[in-house]
């Protein structure tokens, strides 16, 4: 681990609270002057609501098991690289999945697409990984 930018990881199924620790997370950095940088699991997914919904349609008529946090549903060597240049020069490249419609109003597009990747922000001492957790795939949970 990078003693100059550190990485905290936080992995949890869907409800187990790893939210809640995120925020924990950032009110302590906070409250230390520290500045943290988020990476989230959702932004590494390979695939948008739409493609999801797709894919698990073509594999259900396919009867092929396909899950979401299968190697081939990630960008895990994308988000590889970006833990790795963290912790090697404190930046890299992130982009956010966008859940909600308020979320999607802020950014100008449709709930359940990616942002555009965009550098992290400058001169954070912490980064916190949210890495994808298992949990079953179903189209109305994208």
């Amino acid at each position: 681990m990078s003693a100059k930018h550190p990485i905290v990881g936080i992995t949890g199924a869907s409800g187990a609270g790893t939210s809640t620790a995120v925020k924990a997370f950032m009110r302590l950095f906070e409250e230390l002057g520290l500045k943290g940088a988020l990476v989230e699991g959702d932004a590494f997914h390979a695939y948008d609501r739409q493609q999801l919904r797709r894919t698990l349609e073509r594999a259900r008529i396919r009867a092929e098991n396909f899950s979401l946090f299968a190697p081939g549903a990630n960008l895990l060597e994308r988000l590889e690289g970006l833990l790795r240049e963290y912790g090697e020069h404190g930046t890299g490249m992130i982009r956010h999945y966008l859940h909600r419609d308020e979320e999607a109003v802020t950014a100008r597009q449709a709930p359940g697409t990616f942002t555009s990747w965009e550098c992290l922000p400058a001169d954070t001492e912490s980064a916190l990984n949210n890495p994808p957790a298992p949990y079953p795939a179903r189209a109305e949970h994208p």
